[in-house]
């Protein structure tokens, strides 16, 4: 009877252990759904070293009267993603840990050696799993200077206009 008791328990644990297995690692949604940007960085309308070196991020909440907002300026030559890339998510450039997250907020990225400027707004996001471990971005829209973009399922830099 022990014996029996014995082989059912190590039976249920290695099913169980199975069951919990983890079967792939979960998709990075925060950069899947991030809005990826390329300053540019050649040719005759690239940004020089100089001319990256003194971007500022601002995020405000739309509508708000007055004006609320964070501003963070950073060394364009040295992002994470490379020298005038960037992906504007919950990790940059502000950190979301918790609501509200980066979709409610309007934003401004500013070069002033550069004389640059851009206004993003009115982030929309969508997508869904496609099974237990694929993620597709189907809407990624939002407004660049007044202009209406769709980013969704791609993975590729939007490079801004100068």
């Amino acid at each position: 009877m022990k014996l029996t008791l014995f082989y059912s328990f190590l039976f249920i644990s290695a099913l169980a252990s199975v069951s919990c297995e983890k079967v792939c690692d979960e998709p990075d949604i925060d950069r899947l759904n991030g809005l990826k940007f390329q300053l540019p960085v050649e040719g005759p309308d690239g940004f020089t070293e100089e001319e990256l070196a003194d971007l500022m991020f601002v995020r405000y909440v739309p509508f708000s009267e007055p004006l609320v907002g964070d501003t963070i300026f950073v060394d364009g030559n040295n992002l994470i993603e490379g020298p005038g890339r960037f992906i504007i998510n919950d990790d940059f450039p502000f950190t979301n840990t918790s609501a509200p997250y980066f979709v409610t907020y309007d934003y401004m990225v500013e070069g002033f050696t550069a004389a640059f400027f851009v206004q993003i707004e009115r982030i929309v996001l969508k997508g869904e799993y496609t099974g237990d471990c694929d993620y597709v971005n189907e809407q990624k829209s939002f407004f660049l200077n007044g202009d209406s973009l769709d980013l969704g399922g791609q993975e590729e830099f939007y490079e801004l206009p100068r």
